[in-house]
């Protein structure tokens, strides 16, 4: 009986994980689909600045003994699967490519930012990743382009999962600046540029930057929310594998408890029957 007791308790468990699972998964699966809209829009505003972007090439010359600046994307929480996991893995990475070089983080999401603190580095910048904020890009962006302008800063990287497929994703760096425009186009004399070329260079710089970071953080969040459907989905699953299991056992536990209690009743009644005789 303390068996069947027991088995009857872990399917309540398994049962109430299961309700747990399901709330989040239709969670996950109401901001999956507002995060693949607002991904949309990013990634729209991304390619029409790279367009307007293509127009010019920074003027200003990176220095050769600055630093290296890494804006880090990451989630806030797990049950996602190797998302964090692979981002991790990319710092770790990142660092030693980097080795011997001064290294300053800005941090998107809480699992890069205590993994930087593990790792003892120092952090400027760091925001939630739960809650989009482009006035938070944007001051990262000012920040990170006035450094390298004052010839602090010699690069600047986004490191974040790339998103390929709701199975698929990439832990990657993009290099920000300096700038490379492979393709850049030629500003005509005919073109007019209010109020000039340097102020064009200057905004176009800075929303370039922020665009980039926008997009990081989108495609982030869209990899992160899939894996996370995708994860909640395989569980649930598993749970339900389990509880048919246990509940199997737990069957044939309770028919052979019952099958002894018979035989005992049998045997109890053969003695009776001799005792008479």
């Amino acid at each position: 009986m303390a068996t069947d007791a027991k088995i009857k308790s872990r399917i309540a468990t398994l049962k109430s994980l299961n309700s747990i699972f399901s709330a989040m998964q239709v969670i996950t699966v109401a901001r999956l689909s507002k995060i693949k809209e607002a991904q949309r829009a990013t990634a729209r505003f991304r390619r029409e600045i790279e367009d307007a972007a293509s127009y010019f090439k920074a003027e200003n010359k990176a220095s050769a003994n600055g630093a290296v600046a890494a804006v880090i994307v990451s989630a806030n929480r797990g049950l996602c699967g190797t998302f964090n996991q692979d981002i991790t893995f990319r710092i770790q990475s990142f660092l030693k490519e980097h080795s011997g070089k001064n290294i300053r983080f800005f941090a998107y999401g809480r699992k890069g930012y205590e993994f930087l603190i593990g790792k003892k580095q120092e952090i400027e910048q760091y925001y939630s990743s739960d809650n989009f904020d482009t006035e938070n890009v944007r001051q990262t962006a000012e920040k990170l382009w006035g450094l390298y302008k004052n010839g602090e800063l010699s690069e600047v990287y986004v490191l974040y999962n790339h998103f390929v497929s709701a199975f698929s994703r990439k832990a990657t760096a993009n290099r920000l600046l300096p700038f490379d425009f492979s393709g850049s186009r030629k500003i005509e004399d005919s073109m007019i540029i209010e109020p000039d070329r340097k102020v064009f260079i200057e905004k176009m710089s800075l929303l370039y930057i922020e665009a980039m970071i926008s997009s990081a953080i989108r495609e982030s969040q869209l990899g992160e929310f899939s894996s996370r459907m995708v994860t909640l989905k395989s569980a649930i699953d598993n749970s339900h594998d389990l509880i048919g299991d246990l509940t199997v056992q737990r069957n044939k536990a309770r028919q052979q408890m019952i099958t002894q209690e018979i035989l005992e009743i049998v045997e109890a009644s053969e003695a009776m029957k001799g005792e008479s005789r």
